[in-house]
C-alpha cells in the first residue's frame, strides 16, 4: 500500500501542484513587464501542453532512463525554436516575455522531476 501512496504522490506533485505553481511562477515573473497582460488565446492552451509534457517527463524519470535531464533541455530548446510563448506581439518587451516563458518550461520540468522522483521511490519500494 505504501508504494501506491508514493506513486499517487509523485504524479500529484508533477501534475496538480505544478499545475498551480507555474502559473503563478510566470505571472509573478511577468508582473514587471510594465504591466502588460500575456496575449490572447494560443491554438494549443499552455495548460494541456504543460501536463502533457510532465506527465510524460514524470514517467520517463520514474522509469529511470538515462539522459532524462538531456531530453529535457532538449524538449524546452525545440519548443523555443518553434517559437513556443513567442506570441507576444502586443507586448513592449517581447524579449522578457520569451524569456519567462523558457523560465516556465524550467519550473515545469523541476516539478516532473521530483514528481518522477517520488514515483521512483514508490516503485523502488515494491521491489
Amino acid at each position: 500500500m505504501v508504494p501506491f501512496v508514493g506513486i499517487l504522490a509523485g504524479f500529484s506533485i508533477s501534475l496538480v501542484v505544478a499545475a498551480f505553481a507555474v502559473p503563478w511562477v510566470l505571472d509573478w515573473l511577468r508582473r514587471d513587464l510594465e504591466g502588460e497582460s500575456a496575449p490572447g488565446e494560443e491554438t494549443v492552451p499552455a495548460w494541456v501542453v504543460g501536463t502533457v509534457e510532465r506527465a510524460f517527463f514524470t514517467v520517463v524519470v520514474a522509469a529511470g532512463l538515462s539522459g532524462v535531464v538531456i531530453a529535457m533541455i532538449l524538449w524546452i530548446a525545440a519548443k523555443m525554436a518553434a517559437g513556443w510563448g513567442s506570441d507576444a506581439q502586443g507586448i513592449q518587451n517581447s524579449e522578457a516575455f520569451r524569456f519567462t516563458a523558457l523560465l516556465g518550461d524550467l519550473v515545469s520540468m523541476i516539478f516532473a522531476l521530483v514528481g518522477g522522483g517520488v514515483v521512483r521511490m514508490g516503485w523502488l519500494l515494491m521491489v
